[in-house]
């Protein structure tokens, strides 16, 4: 079993940082990113670079990665190099950072089907800690289930590729994490988490009409969150590039091969 610091040397925040006396000082949480090689290559959610490029370019700084150390007891900045977005309408992006990495994930051909177990782990707004010397930021991990196999165009909410909608929510700032299936030797990468969507479901009402011109209404609501995460399967083949025409597959095989 992987412990929590090991964890985080491989699945950390993106955040947009200022560097003062050679340190990398975190100033804003973006969302969330993980390697997929041994090459320092990450995935994250397209929309985590596009919001982090653009707090970049409205108060300074820059865009990095925050894994922690392979002794797992500190953190190190690592700048996000550069990034490609995968073809729209997946919301993916593939980052490069110039320092060797280590990741759990590898990409292959695989049926994915309603009520599969799945894992994720990230860095969610709501377990930021922050004062007026520190900024921290901590992990939250998640275990669900396939809900439904998403097909493009499938909903409502605009242009979807294909995905997965799962159990449980992707809150802000978990977004960029992977979506993988666990396995001994390691784990199988099927998706980058990208948001929720939200219904409301009315469990209960009751309308009392008091008069011409009054009205007593008790309503008892339930809001249900399903977690989305895009495919990456269907973008094994995808060569962005800055691999040089070596495809997302390969890249993420690179680490396992003998």
């Amino acid at each position: 079993m992987k412990n929590i610091p090991f964890i985080q040397c491989v699945i950390a925040s993106i955040v947009r940082v200022t560097v003062k006396e050679g340190f990398g000082y975190v100033e804003q949480l973006h969302g969330t990113g993980f390697y997929v090689s041994k090459r320092g290559h990450l995935l994250t959610a397209r929309h985590v670079i596009e919001k982090g490029q653009l707090d970049v370019k409205n108060n300074g700084g820059m865009l990095a990665f925050f894994p922690k150390m392979d002794d797992g007891t500190s953190s190190h900045c690592r700048p996000i190099q550069t990034f490609e977005f995968a073809p729209e309408p997946f919301d993916i992006a593939l980052c490069a950072t110039e320092q060797p990495s280590r990741t759990f994930y590898r990409i292959q051909p695989r049926t994915v089907e309603v009520w599969q177990e799945v894992a994720s782990a990230g860095y969610p707004m709501s377990m930021v800690k922050q004062s007026e010397s520190t900024y921290e930021v901590h992990t939250r991990f998640h275990r669900g289930y396939i809900q439904r196999v998403v097909r493009p165009g499938d909903l409502l909410i605009g242009p979807n590729p294909a995905g997965f909608e799962v159990s449980f929510p992707v809150t802000q700032g978990m977004s960029g994490a992977p979506l993988f299936i666990h396995n001994p030797q390691h784990d199988f990468l099927i998706g980058v988490c990208v948001g929720s969507i939200q219904s409301r479901v009315v469990a209960y009402e009751d309308i009392q009409f008091k008069g011409p011109n009054e009205t007593h209404r008790e309503q008892i609501a339930r809001i249900e969150e399903i977690g989305i995460a895009h495919s990456v399967l269907a973008l094994a083949e995808w060569k962005p590039a800055l691999l040089k025409g070596t495809t997302l597959q390969a890249l993420s095989g690179e680490a396992w091969a003998a």
